[in-house]
């Protein structure tokens, strides 16, 4: 089950590198950071949490489930964070489908266990399900680049849409390669998320995550 951490509000959000080591094996620190957009205008301090982790010579690879908007490239830290950072979408539906036939075909149960996960995650309705379904497709793509970077572990920020992909990816990662399981964590800010906790799947996410790490004393709570 995951852990969490807590950290105060005046303090600078990290991830744990001593747990992260162990999550990717010996060598230099290299963690994939997935948000619903990055960069965005709300996002300064992970792109600072970011960029501190690379000064203490850790491998960040940055991934965007959307592009930043322009309105959101105001600093030249933000027009470079966005023109190192690989948008999940939007995918040619060509090149989409390739994907997905090819792990099918080379790694079926593989497949089907990630699949069957995500729709278990699933909100009740056709809505919900049919959002963990995009979620699957899109964790299929996150794996396809991390995989080719040699990433293992993926740190999410937010507890919505990047903590869904990143659970799954993880997920078919593990089920891929069991014998070099895949992790991944998240950072818990709030406070959306504490309003409908079930509809965000807090605990289900709490179980899975190898660690969590929280802004406040309160958001551990």
């Amino acid at each position: 089950m995951g852990t969490t951490r807590p950290l105060t509000m005046d303090r600078p959000l990290t991830v744990d590198p001593s747990r992260l080591n162990r999550a990717s094996g010996a060598g230099r620190l290299k963690i994939a950071y997935l948000c619903g957009q990055y960069p965005a205008i709300s996002h300064t301090f992970i792109l600072r949490e970011v960029n501190a982790l690379r000064d203490a010579d850790a491998e960040i690879a940055t991934f965007s489930i959307r592009p930043a908007g322009s309105d959101h490239l105001l600093a030249n830290a933000d027009r470079t964070a966005f023109a190192t950072t690989y948008a999940i979408l939007p995918q040619r539906w060509s090149k989409l489908l390739a994907t997905h036939l090819k792990l099918l075909g080379s790694a079926p149960s593989a497949y089907l266990s990630t699949l069957e996960l995500a729709l278990k995650l699933a909100p009740d309705g056709p809505r919900g399900r049919l959002w963990q379904f995009f979620y699957f497709l899109e964790s299929v793509v996150l794996w396809r680049e991390c995989r080719r970077r040699g990433l293992r572990h993926i740190h999410a920020h937010l507890a919505n849409v990047a903590a869904d992909v990143a659970l799954l990816t993880a997920h078919l990662g593990s089920e891929i390669e069991p014998e070099q399981p895949w992790t991944w964590s998240f950072t818990m800010h709030g406070p959306t998320e504490f309003f409908d906790v079930s509809r965000f799947r807090l605990a289900q996410k709490l179980e899975r995550a190898h660690f969590v790490v929280c802004i406040s004393n309160f958001a551990v709570s």
